[in-house]
């Protein structure tokens, strides 16, 4: 409702990232009928790109766009085409191909219905991971500049990266499947590279963790970003990095301190100061708010307590994150995307399905990791 009063909108569009976040906890409950209209969705609308360089020898490549409508159009988009030199670039969140063909794969894990995936393989897997190859920045090897998960910026974020990851590691993954040993290789070695990049120039050692994001000049000088940000948590969350490393504490403990929302509602925000729907009359007490809290946020938190949980006694915070969340729903059910810091009141869209899909997940990563840790042997 307030996305139609306020922005004339009616926010029914399709993005690929949302939907691959729900897909994926539709096939941990273990609704694959309901994933696999989303991957066929997908595989439907993948922008295949024709795009050749002189004369080069050329393979397919294929990216997502911004966004969809459920009739399988190109919703608007507001997203330069151009970069600050004039050049075409993408308008793209390029974590949202990644995130595609990462929750194709782990669909397969669950089910292992080969004849599901032969149809996605050559666009969701195949020709995104040419796609998530090619699309890097000359100086760092790292994923080229595209926008954020949040739809704000462009940059090189370390989200984005930590999802190129994982989607070319799924695409090796399936090209093994599927006998295809040189694109495997092709794809594992440039995930390889990329994820020493992320090491070389996305954390800070003075800070003792990661970085937002980092800005790549023409010349290569970098500039970077260090606001403490909760996407960082998909550094652990897709496998790139385990979530015990040093640097990967570091960084999460760094979210708890400057994400925390210090009121009575509580609950995580998505960055340091964060303006989306901010109210600003508590621009005073930013030391306490740096943002509005997130349902997302909080259970990206509670996600990585399942992750490094040693005993049952561990996952009870994880039980009180999922009790916050159902204490902020409405008394239909209904999530909403963010929550008012000092009132509670719901902010910005409802139902957010995102926000739905993570209680969703969240609630089999508890179970799987319960049962886990009651057998008394950690995997």
């Amino acid at each position: 409702l307030s996305f139609l009063v306020y922005g004339q909108e009616s926010y029914s569009y399709v993005w690929p990232r949302d939907g691959a976040y729900i897909a994926n906890a539709l096939d941990k409950a273990g609704y694959a009928h309901l994933a696999t209209r989303f991957y066929n969705f997908c595989n439907d609308v993948i922008h295949r790109d024709p795009t050749q360089k002189n004369d080069e020898p050329h393979e397919d490549q294929a990216y997502m766009l911004q966004k969809y409508t459920p009739d399988k159009l190109v919703a608007s988009n507001w997203m330069a085409r151009v970069d600050e030199e004039g050049s075409f670039r993408p308008p793209i969140e390029e974590d949202e191909t990644a995130l595609v063909s990462y929750a194709v794969w782990q669909h397969y894990l669950k089910y292992r219905d080969i004849e599901a995936l032969v149809p996605w393989f050559q666009p969701l897997l195949l020709q995104a991971a040419n796609f998530m190859v090619e699309f890097r920045e000359n100086h760092t090897k790292l994923p080229a500049p595209s926008y954020d998960l949040w739809e704000e910026r462009v940059g090189i974020y370390s989200y984005t990266v930590a999802t190129v990851w994982a989607g070319l590691n799924a695409a090796a993954n399936a090209a093994d499947l599927f006998g295809e040993a040189a694109a495997a290789g092709k794809f594992r070695s440039a995930a390889a590279e990329i994820k020493g990049a992320c090491e070389t120039y996305l954390y800070d050692e003075k800070l003792g963790r990661f970085l937002k994001r980092i800005s790549v000049n023409s010349k290569g000088e970098i500039e970077p970003d260090s606001t403490v940000d909760v996407s960082l948590y998909a550094l652990w969350y897709f496998g790139m990095f385990d979530p015990n490393d040093p640097r990967i504490v570091g960084t999460m403990n760094a979210i708890v301190d400057r994400l925390s929302c210090q009121t009575d509602i509580g609950g995580l925000a998505r960055y340091e100061g964060d303006e989306y729907h901010w109210d600003a009359g508590l621009q005073d007490q930013r030391d306490k708010i740096p943002g509005n809290p997130w349902i997302i946020s909080t259970l990206f938190l509670a996600q990585y307590q399942i992750a490094t949980a040693q005993s049952i006694d561990d996952l009870k915070q994880v039980l009180s994150a999922l009790d916050w969340v159902c204490a902020r729903a409405l008394r239909s059910g209904v999530l909403p995307e963010q929550i008012h810091p000092l009132t509670g009141e719901h902010l910005s869209v409802a139902p957010l399905t995102w926000s739905h899909a993570m209680v969703v997940s969240v609630v089999n990563e508890y179970l799987e990791k319960y049962e886990e840790l009651q057998r008394g042997s950690p995997e």
